[in-house]
């Protein structure tokens, strides 16, 4: 029964973070700084990296957790990038700061203690899967060197598939600016 747990909690937790962080980095670098800005937590020079290096540590341990890769460490790791994330709003709720969460890009779901007991429960989950280890079919299997190359061709096909969704987007707010120009001018 445990591996069945373990499974749906890895798929669960690296599923969460993988699209948080993607979502993250397809939106624009302006929205990002905007997102990240809005916690005050973060110098105003280096907000825009931060968001950046957040965006991509939620999708790479997001994937260590979801593939099993580096065992009970990927796990610890999921637990303190959620625990710092938890902090920083439990640091704005107490601030009284009515911000967006950004937790899934453009959703427009504010900040609140709800955020804060889901992320405290993801986290209970990250340490149960630390304390009891992860025992299934994983990536653990292969040395470090394969795990590491299995996370990294994990990580360049959802960088590829961010750089085509925002490529199409971009196409597509060009075709719309045109259409607008062209009825702009038909008038």
């Amino acid at each position: 029964m445990w591996i069945v747990f373990e499974a749906a909690v890895r798929l669960l937790l690296g599923g969460l973070l993988v699209t948080a962080g993607a979502v993250k980095l397809a939106a624009t670098p302006a929205w990002r700084r905007v997102w990240l800005g809005a916690y005050r937590l973060v110098p105003r020079g280096l907000v825009t990296p931060a968001a950046w290096l957040l965006s991509v540590l939620e999708v790479t341990t997001g994937l260590v957790i979801a593939l099993g890769a580096f065992s009970r460490a990927g796990a610890i790791a999921v637990g303190i990038l959620l625990l710092v994330v938890t902090g920083a709003a439990v640091s704005a709720l107490f601030r009284g700061l009515a911000i967006p969460c950004g937790c899934f890009g453009r959703v427009r779901e504010l900040l609140s203690w709800r955020v804060v007991g889901r992320n405290v429960s993801l986290i209970a989950l990250a340490l149960v899967l630390s304390v009891h280890g992860l025992t299934g079919i994983r990536a653990g299997v292969l040395a470090w060197p394969g795990q590491l190359a299995l996370v990294g061709a994990g990580l360049a096909a959802i960088w590829l598939a961010v750089a085509r969704g925002r490529r199409r987007r971009i196409a597509l707010h060009l075709a719309a600016a045109r259409a607008s120009n062209l009825l702009s001018s038909e008038r």
